[in-house]
């Protein structure tokens, strides 16, 4: 019975192995073509100048999917972004089960951040308030 169980646990420890040599090759290509992607679209933003600006209604959908794949994939992933970060930093398990419990608190902020920042209804706010004014007379 001994030897069964040594068995099973050299064959668990080996797929175990396989498994995490394969989720290193995928956490590194989306690595990568995230910087590519985000590198080639401000790279073509600062080169191409206000013809940009021209495309950008084109633009806008695909960027959007582009954010919100990488908000899904955040989100989505956090237990095995968790891992790697704290296999990396070398974290505490009481650290690495505090940024578990967190997943939907960073969720939410990070949406929040969105929202108000990058779909400009932060601007639109202001704007509305200078061009109506804050509901005083002026002097």
């Amino acid at each position: 019975m001994n030897e069964r169980q040594s068995r099973f646990q050299s064959a668990l420890q080996e797929r175990q192995m396989k498994c995490r040599r394969a989720s290193n090759g995928c956490f590194q290509w989306f690595v990568i073509s995230a910087l590519v992607v985000t590198v080639g679209v401000t790279g073509w933003v600062y080169f191409s100048g206000d013809a940009v600006f021209l495309n950008w209604k084109m633009l806008k959908p695909w960027l959007g999917f582009w954010r919100l794949f990488l908000f899904m994939s955040l989100i989505g992933c956090w237990p095995y972004w968790v891992h790697h970060f704290s296999s990396w930093a070398q974290l505490q398990a009481k650290q690495r089960q505090w940024l578990l419990d967190y997943r939907w608190r960073f969720a939410v902020l990070l949406l929040l951040i969105d929202v108000i920042l990058v779909q400009d209804w932060l601007v639109e706010i202001i704007q509305i308030n200078l061009s109506v004014g804050f509901g005083g007379d002026p002097v």
